[in-house]
């Protein structure tokens, strides 16, 4: 008897041991997004669009996916009086999956704070580039929550698409990037701009017709609970 309750107790322990492990270990959490497999199928799809038109959709793969949202709402669009609205890339707190048809790269980045949801949203845009088929890279993450960085794509290659997402309990994004080069588009050279913005503050960047964005690099303050941002530009 006194075996048989030695026994249950252990087993009961042991129980106990697994249930508590499986509670602490690591999940898989979905404000990294979906698996990497099917976010590059969507990539793909994306960049495949002829040119950028506005807000894009992917037959087949938008109707029943959960980031359908996010997916859709980038790009400037026309509001029907020859002018451009800004359309946002994420909503606060929310995910970002923007890419540009293949031979086109990022032209513009504006970006606003809220003090509410300390984060900020983003709107980008897209703008022709290359005369032939290109190459193309997705960087993975580039920094850790609360962390600087500083990523410039390859030699010759452009910024063509950013992913990112928010974490609440940092207050802070994580980003990757996808830089796409070709044969013809070649870069004289290369600069760092000053930060474009202070902290909780609006910005915009812009190229020109000779100048690509190929690099991004921020810095986290946690006291404002926001980030700065400068840029890597190249001129052909």
């Amino acid at each position: 008897m006194k075996f048989f309750i030695v026994c249950s107790f252990v087993l009961l322990m042991g129980m106990a041991v697994t249930t508590s492990a499986k509670a602490l270990a690591p999940t898989t959490s979905t404000d990294e997004g979906m698996d990497r497999e099917k976010m590059n199928q969507i990539i793909e799809k994306l960049a495949s669009r002829p040119e950028y038109e506005g807000p894009y959709e992917v037959p087949g793969v938008m109707a029943d996916d959960p980031l359908a949202p996010a997916l859709t709402n980038d790009t400037d669009g026309s509001n029907g009086e020859g002018k451009r609205d800004k359309r946002w890339a994420n909503s606060f707190d929310g995910s970002v999956y923007f890419i540009c048809p293949y031979y086109e790269s990022i032209s513009r980045i504006s970006s606003y704070h809220s003090d509410a949801y300390e984060d900020r949203r983003f709107s980008i845009s897209c703008k022709r580039t290359f005369n032939s088929f290109p190459t193309c890279q997705q960087s993975g993450w580039v920094n850790s929550l609360d962390r600087y960085f500083a990523y410039t794509c390859p030699t010759n290659y452009v910024l063509a698409g950013m992913e990112s997402y928010h974490n609440d309990n940092y207050e802070d994004r994580r980003f990757g990037f996808r830089c796409c080069a070709a044969s013809g588009h070649r870069h004289s050279y290369c600069y760092w701009t000053e930060y474009v913005n202070w902290f909780d503050q609006y910005f915009e960047y812009s190229t020109n017709s000779r100048s690509f964005l190929a690099g991004v690099s921020s810095y986290h303050d946690n006291n404002a609970e926001d980030r700065r941002f400068r840029f890597y530009v190249c001129i052909n």
